[in-house]
């Protein structure tokens, strides 16, 4: 309380970039947070929506984006799959092509999707084999 009276209410760090990626996935905060917000609209996660214009909102998940490779890895995910959504593609029943579409998405390159497919198809086969 006295720290209220004090300081007055929290500001923004005075030098801070409105938005880079980070951690594993090298994702956006604005790209976690919308994929974040989807997902709890879908059902995917619970928890409270975020806004990409608060700043706390965006600092909060930037920081576990850079610092919990757990909860980045689970953001990749759920980027990839806003990202399905935005195609009108269902990830669960997505051709080869909707695929590469989607991981193309995911990094805004026609080679990066062509190339990170290859990994999906050996996930898929090695699956299969089980």
């Amino acid at each position: 309380m006295w720290e209220k009276i004090l300081f007055g209410a929290p500001q923004a760090p005075p030098i801070m970039l409105v938005d880079s990626s980070t951690g594993l996935g090298q994702i956006f905060v604005q790209t976690a947070i919308n994929a974040h917000n989807a997902a709890i609209k879908r059902g995917d996660i619970t928890g409270q929506e975020k806004d990409f214009s608060n700043w706390r909102d965006r600092e909060e998940i930037w920081m576990q984006l850079r610092d919990d490779n757990e909860f980045n890895i689970l953001y990749v995910g759920l980027v990839l799959k806003y990202e399905a959504d935005k195609l009108g593609i269902s990830i669960d029943s997505a051709s080869s092509s909707e695929i590469e579409r989607i991981l193309t998405r995911y990094n805004g390159a026609a080679a990066y999707g062509k190339e990170v497919k290859q990994y999906h198809d050996l996930f898929v086969q090695y699956n299969s084999q089980k």
